[in-house]
């Protein structure tokens, strides 16, 4: 079988979060800049700030501090962390674009100068109509690695999924991605689960990976079809 021939998939969204990540030590856009921002991407605030909280007082909110129907703004103060959750991919993009945009206006700071990295973070589930469980047992079958394991633990061993990071990096470091997919243990036999983190400094290249998400996902598992037949 040629990969993807045959095969009918579907690609759902799950979760996707688009974030920055910055190098200030102290988180740079106080509580009353997150909400200006939030509002002014036409989403709820959540919390209140804190009451008497005197004018020019650099108190910074945490969590999921602002929302617009499925869509949530998230702020993490400690880690640095600055983004937009939901399930449509180029509505959260574009929700962070403006994120950034009004950053520059109301707080002067610059994400892409302050930015250590970017990153795109999601769950996907994957139906087909070709058994992942049956796909990924036969992914590397015969290979010798397995099978000294399968002797190390005294069975008959297959693999259950993959996960694909780049070669030789840490994934402590800026530059990273990790794409895992197995077959859904609810649903082995139909649906594979997908989790995705993808990691840069260059926020072009990880919008990028983020608008193809989809797509790519596809492919690997399109892939993985037409490889692992017997």
């Amino acid at each position: 079988m040629d990969p993807g021939s045959g095969s009918s998939v579907d690609v759902r969204v799950n979760s996707f979060g688009l974030s920055v990540r910055l190098t200030s030590i102290f988180f740079p856009i106080d509580s009353a800049q997150v909400l200006e921002i939030a509002r002014g991407i036409g989403f709820t605030p959540a919390p209140e700030l804190p009451p008497g909280m005197p004018p020019g007082a650099r108190v910074v909110i945490g969590g999921i501090v602002a929302r617009k129907g499925s869509f949530s703004m998230l702020v993490d103060p400690n880690r640095g962390v600055l983004g937009i959750q939901g399930k449509d991919i180029p509505e959260v993009i574009g929700y962070f674009d403006k994120v950034r945009e009004l950053a520059k206006q109301l707080s002067d700071v610059d994400l892409d100068k302050e930015a250590r990295f970017y990153e795109v973070a999601a769950d996907l589930a994957i139906a087909t109509d070709i058994s992942p469980l049956e796909v990924t047992a036969n992914l590397f079958a015969g290979a010798s690695d397995l099978q000294r394991l399968g002797n190390l633990l005294g069975a008959a061993i297959c693999n259950y999924g993959v996960r694909l990071v780049p070669a030789n990096q840490a994934p402590t470091g800026e530059e990273w991605f990790d794409y895992r997919i197995e077959p859904l243990l609810a649903r082995p036999s139909s649906e594979y689960f997908s989790s995705i983190v993808h990691r840069s400094r260059d926020r072009d290249s990880v919008v990028t990976a983020a608008g193809k998400l989809s797509e790519t996902i596809k492919a690997l598992v399109g892939a993985m079809e037409g490889g692992a037949e017997p």
